[in-house]
C-alpha cells in the first residue's frame, strides 16, 4: 500500500512542477532577492523585520492559494477526465488514490516550502535563529495540511467555486476564533460563550499555528504550546481525511 502512495504522490508531484506552478515558485525566489536588493539602504534590523514580514508572509500565501486552489480542483478534474479509470482498475484502492494525490499536493507544498525558506533565511543572516525560523514554516506546512485537506474534503460535495468559497470562509474562521473567544470571556454573556465554545468544536483553530512574528523568531514557541497545537492540526486532517475517504468510497464513479 505505501508503495502504490508514493507513487500516485511522486507522479502528482511531477506533474505540478511541470505545471506553471514551477514558475510561480522561481518568480517567487526572483522577488526574494530583489527585496534584499531594494532594501540594502536601511539599517540592519529595519531591514531583517521587513523582509521577514514580506517574506514569510510570501510563503504563507503561495501555500494557501496552492492548497485552497489547487487541492480543490486536482481530484475533481481527474474525476471529469475519468483519468483516474486506469488507475484503479489496478490493484490501486480508492483510499490509496486519494491518499496518493493528497500527499503529492503535500509534497509540493513542503519542497515549495523548504526552498523559499532556506532563501530567506540566507537573506536574514541570523543563523542564530534558524531553530525558531524552522518552527515558524513547520506551522504554515501544518496549517496548509489542514486547508489541503478541507479542500478535498469539499471537493468531492461540493462545485469548485462553492467548494473554494467554504475553504476560505473556514481559513478566515479559523483564524477569528481566538478573538471570538475573547469576546465572548468579556462579555461574560453565557449564550455568547456558548457559541463561542461551539465554533471551536465545529472548525479548526488555524490561528494556533500563526507563529509569523519576529517574536517568534527571536524567542520561539514554548514546547507545549507548540505540541498541542501540532496534535491539534493532526486531528482535524485525520478527521478530514476519513470524511473524504468514506464520501469517494461512496461516490458512483462511472
Amino acid at each position: 500500500m505505501i508503495q502504490r502512495v508514493l507513487t500516485i504522490s511522486i507522479n502528482s508531484f511531477k506533474e505540478m512542477y511541470r505545471d506553471r506552478y514551477f514558475l510561480i515558485l522561481i518568480l517567487a525566489v526572483i522577488i526574494f532577492f530583489g527585496m534584499s536588493l531594494l532594501l540594502g539602504e536601511l539599517s540592519f534590523e529595519e531591514h531583517k523585520r521587513i523582509l521577514f514580514d514580506l517574506g514569510i508572509s510570501s510563503i504563507h500565501w503561495l501555500n494557501l492559494g496552492l492548497c485552497l486552489f489547487i487541492g480543490g480542483t486536482s481530484l475533481r478534474r481527474e474525476l471529469e477526465r475519468q483519468t483516474y479509470m486506469t488507475l484503479l482498475s489496478s490493484p490501486l484502492g480508492r483510499f490509496e488514490f486519494l491518499l496518493g494525490k493528497w500527499g503529492g499536493i503535500l509534497l509540493v507544498s513542503l519542497v515549495s516550502t523548504c526552498l523559499l525558506g532556506g532563501g530567506l533565511l540566507l537573506l536574514l543572516k541570523s543563523p542564530e535563529s534558524t531553530r525558531h525560523f524552522s518552527v515558524i514554516l513547520l506551522g504554515i506546512f501544518f496549517e496548509s495540511a489542514v486547508l489541503l485537506s478541507l479542500a478535498i474534503f469539499l471537493s468531492l460535495i461540493l462545485s469548485p467555486f462553492v467548494g473554494l468559497f467554504v475553504s476560505i470562509s473556514v481559513f478566515l474562521l479559523g483564524h477569528w476564533l481566538e478573538s471570538l473567544k475573547l469576546f465572548a470571556d468579556k462579555s461574560k454573556n453565557p449564550l455568547y460563550v456558548q457559541f463561542a465554545d461551539v465554533m471551536e468544536w465545529v472548525f479548526p483553530n488555524l490561528y494556533r499555528l500563526n507563529w509569523r512574528s519576529t517574536y517568534v523568531l527571536e524567542s520561539g514557541v514554548p514546547a507545549n504550546v507548540g505540541l498541542m497545537s501540532l496534535a491539534h492540526a493532526v486531528g482535524w486532517i485525520g478527521l478530514l481525511m476519513f470524511l473524504s475517504h468514506i464520501v469517494f468510497k461512496r461516490k458512483n464513479l462511472t
